[in-house]
């Protein structure tokens, strides 16, 4: 998905959440969110420049590694950021490609790689719900409790993913439902909220495909016979 996303950020901050020593939750200290959102925002904004990407380690089904070359010399300064960011011993000054392996789960010893601790699907949807326009008759009702400060944010001003409620059908609607006499949808003209319910989707949809995967997925008719 990282390597296919327009943009890589709003998958990492909804999808991630742990790299090496970041974590991104809304229990941990401001400052430590804003620098895991730094360190999206640079992988995004290398991958665009054509300096990093995510790839299949050669001969290694299953190992992965971030790649980062071509940055000398108009982004040595970005990749040292990501480096320190990300507490990775590699100098861009003295090396002209960085291999990063990637591996699953939390730091250990004196590992010099990026690992990525990812949300569950159930995580990934009770993140995005978070970026509900819940109405205030709900709110005032005592139907719903008032979201926390969520991950919904990139940066501090530009929404992930905004899903906004209505009495009235929306006129233009990507996707719409409507629950207890509202209709909650993502605009047609959001294409960043568009973009990410599509990922969601899709990752709930892979993730369903694979837990079924093996099993009997059609009806089963049972005839009895006499």
């Amino acid at each position: 998905m990282l390597q296919t996303a327009a943009r890589q950020d709003p998958f990492i901050l909804f999808l991630v959440e742990r790299m090496n020593g970041l974590r991104n939750s809304v229990s941990v200290p401001v400052e430590e969110r804003v620098s895991f959102q730094r360190a999206a925002t640079l992988l995004s904004e290398l991958r665009d420049f054509g300096v990093a990407s995510w790839a299949q380690q050669s001969g290694a089904t299953g190992h992965y590694e971030l790649i980062l070359s071509k940055y000398s010399p108009g982004y040595v300064a970005e990749v040292q950021e990501l480096l320190g960011l990300l507490e990775l011993k590699s100098d861009p000054v003295r090396e002209s490609i960085i291999r990063i392996p990637v591996a699953l789960g939390v730091r250990e010893g004196d590992f010099d790689g990026l690992t990525v601790q990812t949300r569950s699907v159930a995580e990934v949807m009770h993140t995005a719900a978070a970026s509900i326009e819940v109405p205030s008759e709900d709110l005032n009702a005592g139907l719903v409790e008032p979201s926390p400060d969520s991950l919904g944010t990139l940066g501090t001003t530009h929404p992930i993913l905004k899903i906004h409620s209505s009495r009235n059908a929306p006129d233009r609607a990507n996707v719409a439902v409507q629950h207890r006499g509202w209709w909650f949808y993502v605009d047609d003209t959001d294409l960043a909220s568009k973009r990410m319910f599509q990922g969601i989707q899709m990752l709930f949809l892979t993730r369903l495909s694979e837990a079924t995967r093996g099993t009997q997925a059609a009806p089963l008719l049972t005839i009895p016979v006499k």
